[in-house]
C-alpha cells in the first residue's frame, strides 16, 4: 500500500512539473520543429484524420506534445532524485 501511494504521489508531481514547465515555455513564440510538424502530419494520416478543419489545431497538438514531453522529463527528475536519497537514507541509516 505504501509503495502504491509512493507511485500515485510520483504520478500527481510529474503531472503537476510537466504543467508547471508547459505553462512556463508555452508562451514564448517559437516556431513548431519540423520532425514534430511532420510527426504529428503522420500520425494524423495514420489515424485517416489527414486534413484538419482548423489550422490552429496543428498549434494545439504541439502543444499537448510539449506538455507530454515535459511530464515525461519531470518523471525521469523525480525518478532520479527518489533513487537518489533512497540510496543516501540507506547508506545514512547503515551507519
Amino acid at each position: 500500500m505504501k509503495q502504491l501511494a509512493c507511485v500515485a504521489g510520483l504520478v500527481v508531481m510529474s503531472f503537476m512539473g510537466g504543467h508547471w514547465l508547459t505553462r512556463a515555455l508555452a508562451p514564448y513564440p517559437m516556431e513548431m520543429p519540423l520532425f514534430l510538424y511532420y510527426a504529428i502530419d503522420f500520425v494524423l494520416r495514420l489515424t485517416g484524420n489527414s486534413d484538419l478543419n482548423n489550422p490552429e489545431d496543428m498549434e494545439t497538438l504541439g502543444v499537448t506534445c510539449l506538455l507530454v514531453a515535459n511530464c515525461l522529463f519531470s518523471a525521469l527528475v523525480l525518478v532520479c532524485c527518489w533513487f537518489g536519497l533512497r540510496r543516501h537514507f540507506v547508506r545514512f541509516l547503515r551507519r
